[in-house]
């Protein structure tokens, strides 16, 4: 049983490209920006589609209400394929030393560190924006686009993935709380 007592909590795990792609594939359905944008793009071409079919009238009302239906099979089927293909493509570009492979998340009452083979980036809680659980994975976002990702796979058990979470979320409300009280610079 993990404890606020406990702290800092060391958490090593290994990050795949497949963990990314499913993280960016989560950030932009969940964005609200892409939500409305996927939105607007529906009924937008929705409306045209139907406009141009009640215009059209007679037998030419097929060709609209097909192309409708090609729409819509394309931008709830197809697309997500692509939009994954294509990532992984993106992803496979470089050697991304230090975006896949061994990973390490430490939990302290001031900050969240994420260590790999090349790097260290050091986030105070108070500059931890939200953090969210998708379907794998755990999303520590540092910024609007930016998280730290842990896959649950990382965790003995249900039981130790939700104590982790509660001890984030936690340690994130915490430092909110203060911020509103008393904001102050780092400590050099």
């Amino acid at each position: 049983m993990i404890d606020l007592a406990d702290l800092p909590i060391e958490m090593d795990y290994e990050l795949t490209v497949d963990d990314h792609v499913e993280a960016a594939l989560h950030h932009h359905e969940s964005s609200p920006s892409a939500r409305r944008f996927r939105r607007g793009a529906l009924l937008g071409g929705s409306g045209l589609i139907l406009g141009t079919a009640l215009l059209g009238g007679g037998a030419l009302t097929a060709i609209p209400l097909a192309t409708l239906g090609v729409f819509v099979v394309f931008t709830k089927a197809l697309l997500p394929r692509i939009q994954r293909e294509q990532l992984v493509a993106l992803f496979r570009e470089g050697r991304n030393r230090g975006f896949v492979g061994r990973q390490r998340i430490v939990l302290s009452k001031l900050n969240v560190t994420a260590i790999n083979e090349v790097q260290e980036t050091k986030t105070r809680w108070s500059g931890v924006e939200r953090i969210v659980v998708s379907e794998h994975l755990i999303h520590i976002y540092t910024n609007s686009v930016r998280a730290h990702i842990v896959p649950k796979r990382a965790f003995p058990s249900e039981a130790a993935f939700l104590q982790f979470l509660g001890i984030a979320r936690e340690l994130h409300a915490a430092a909110s709380l203060s911020e509103n009280a008393q904001p102050q610079l780092p400590q050099r």
